[in-house]
């Protein structure tokens, strides 16, 4: 399937039809890790009606075939994690991502399932560098990761508490394999800086902007001209629709005004409809992914 141009067409209202499926049969598809329980708190809209009681969010990857080869745009939790999440974070670390034994399953079990071996998996393009985004880099030995320098240097420096030790130390030995890409201005949330993008494999089929705010340089990746991921650029639609942090996205902000920044941008991209043909996804929105999934929604 060719890639859908970025149009300037003003419509009247965000698409809700798919410029891509989510059947892992196709060459653009999505996939997430677990339905993780969390108090609703973090992520409402309205956050004193929800103090007592808990929601669900998603961990989304997005996955794009090139020939035999698969792109993933960041790989989830490690399969030890999904496994027990008790043994390899720590209870009370566990807790606090929503994590219980089953409640994942790891990005390279559900590839396996369709048929994709992980030796498959050439690239992994990291969003950022947190451990529910990267863990699972590891499981997949023939991938490069791709993120942008100076993400890469703050996970280095351990600068932010989402950097998992354990992930440090499996970059550091895999060290060969991380390409980084300079994000040298921030995506304000136009159709040329996409189409300008950093151009993952040559061919236009991956373009990186930056959006940093979340991490210190975290970015989002553009999929054929047809899927947006933004990783924790917001972490729930509402916030971009309503240009407003929700309370764990302004917490763990690394620069509050930057995480704002992107909602701005997001939101402008989505309200002026240059998204034509282009679905906008976020890591955590479960329902953003019921709304993308329908019936289609892996197990």
């Amino acid at each position: 399937m060719s890639a859908s141009p970025l149009s300037e067409k003003k419509l009247d209202r965000p698409r809700t039809d798919r410029a891509f499926s989510l059947r892992p049969e196709n060459d653009l598809f999505l996939l997430t890790c677990g339905h993780l329980e969390i108090p609703a708190v973090a992520f409402s809209e309205r956050p004193l009606d929800d103090l007592w009681s808990r929601t669900t969010i998603t961990t989304t990857v997005a996955v794009l075939r090139r020939g035999e080869a698969i792109t993933l745009v960041d790989c989830g939790y490690a399969s030890a994690t999904c496994e027990d999440p008790y043994r390899e974070l720590g209870v009370f670390h566990a807790a606090m991502l929503g994590l219980t034994p089953k409640a994942t399953r790891s990005i390279v079990v559900q590839l396996a399932d369709a048929g994709i071996a992980a030796s498959q998996v050439t690239t992994i393009v990291a969003t950022h560098l947190h451990l529910d985004h990267i863990g699972a880099f590891s499981d997949f030995p023939n991938a490069e990761l791709v993120v942008e320098e100076r993400e890469y240097e703050a996970f280095r420096a351990g600068k932010n508490p989402g950097y998992n030790q354990k992930d440090r130390e499996a970059l550091a030995r895999a060290a060969s394999r991380i390409t980084t890409w300079s994000a040298e201005e921030r995506w304000m949330g136009t159709a040329d800086a996409l189409r300008d993008g950093f151009d993952v494999h040559g061919d236009g089929r991956v373009r990186l902007v930056g959006l940093p705010g979340h991490t210190q340089s975290s970015s989002a990746a553009l999929l054929d001209g047809r899927l947006l991921h933004v990783g924790d650029a917001a972490f729930q639609a509402w916030e971009y629709r309503k240009r407003r942090a929700s309370v764990y996205g302004a917490l763990t902000a690394y620069d509050r005004a930057g995480y704002r920044a992107g909602l701005v941008a997001l939101g402008a991209f989505e309200d002026a409809c240059i998204t034509h043909g282009i679905a906008v996804v976020t890591s955590h929105d479960r329902e953003q992914w019921s709304a993308l999934a329908s019936d289609d929604e892996p197990s």
